[in-house]
């Protein structure tokens, strides 16, 4: 199978994964898709029903369903390309990315992957991913990472280089 090329493939479209997919849309980047596992956006904010989200960010106090659907309408609207039901099944230190979605296996070969599967604390090991597991030797230091892309800051780094 032929891999898609992309600049950056986001896992993940929660609040993490969508603010920084519109982080780098505002900052000039266009080819950025983003890969969902549930069957819509906004990660697990829909689920959290009291108020107190977006005081930062938007300067009101919004529920996490609002909160998470603030992203959403705007990435919608952006027109950026989020794949929803979509499991990431594999992700080489070389940044090609596997998923498994409703149209069947997709690959895409990105210059920089950004890991924002939530804010639930995993060990790298527990990530359900077996090429992270085996093959690459990784330092996970935030929830939302990037695999070296250039661009951007690395928050998540690829150690085989330093060995």
């Amino acid at each position: 199978m032929k891999a898609v090329e992309k600049k950056i493939v986001i896992i993940g479209a929660g609040p993490a994964g969508l603010a920084a997919a519109l982080r780098l849309y505002d900052r000039g980047e266009r080819d950025i898709v983003l890969l969902e596992r549930e069957r819509e956006p906004g990660g697990i904010l829909r689920q959290c029903i009291h108020d107190g989200f977006g005081l930062t960010r938007f300067g009101e106090t919004l529920s996490g369903p609002e909160y998470a659907a603030r992203f959403t309408e705007r990435a919608v609207g952006l027109g950026l390309e989020i794949v929803t039901g979509a499991t990431v099944i594999g992700l080489t230190s070389g940044r090609v990315v596997t998923a498994a979605t409703r149209e069947g296996l997709r690959v895409y070969r990105a210059q920089a992957v950004i890991l924002a599967m939530g804010c639930r604390e995993r060990t790298r090991g527990a990530l359900s991913i077996p090429e992270l597991q085996q093959k690459a030797k990784l330092t996970l230091v935030s929830s939302v990472s990037i695999i070296e892309g250039g661009a951007h800051d690395v928050l998540l780094k690829d150690q085989t280089q330093n060995q």
